[in-house]
């Protein structure tokens, strides 16, 4: 009778391990990425929930007024025209930032302050346009009638767009 295991079922043993802690490994790795993207997401909302009130209150959305500025620099190369964002981005994007919206971040709108993008980058940052005038579906020309906001997802999900509900 032998005691003991052979060499090659201790290297099948230690193969199944190997196997099963590289899945689990792989599953858990984007983890990080996902919860980030939650973050986004919740995020985004809560802006497009103070913009709603901000509507509400002011019978307009806020004017972007063609800017670029974010927290990582005003001028940044995110700001460029041939930045992709996937995509283009447009002249007026703006990032979300104070200095665009002075009047959004009030205590009345249940905001105290914009939020910024877990990584903030030049490819990972929250962007708010607004479409304004006729051309835009508004009634009058000088008011903004509608936005969007937008994130780009880290799990490879392209973006996540937010638009106004007027």
């Amino acid at each position: 009778m032998r005691k003991g295991f052979t060499l090659i079922e201790l290297l099948i043993v230690i193969a199944i391990i190997g196997i099963l802690a590289s899945i689990i490994v792989v599953k858990l790795s984007g983890g990080r990425e996902r919860a980030s993207d939650a973050k986004r997401k919740t995020e985004l909302k809560q802006v497009g929930s103070a913009l709603e009130t901000y509507y509400a209150q002011y019978g307009e959305y806020p004017d972007d007024n063609g800017k670029c500025i974010s927290s990582v620099g005003v001028g940044s190369s995110a700001c460029n025209d041939d930045q992709e964002f996937p995509g283009t981005v447009e002249d007026n994007w703006s990032y979300i930032d104070t200095s665009n919206m002075p009047n959004l971040v009030t205590s009345d709108l249940n905001i105290s302050e914009l939020p910024i993008d877990p990584i903030n980058d030049e490819w990972f940052f929250y962007n708010y346009k607004s479409y304004c005038g006729t051309t835009h579906g508004c009634k009058r020309n000088g008011i903004c009638c509608n936005y969007e906001l937008r994130a780009r997802l880290e799990s490879g999900t392209g973006e996540y767009f937010i638009q106004s509900s007027k």
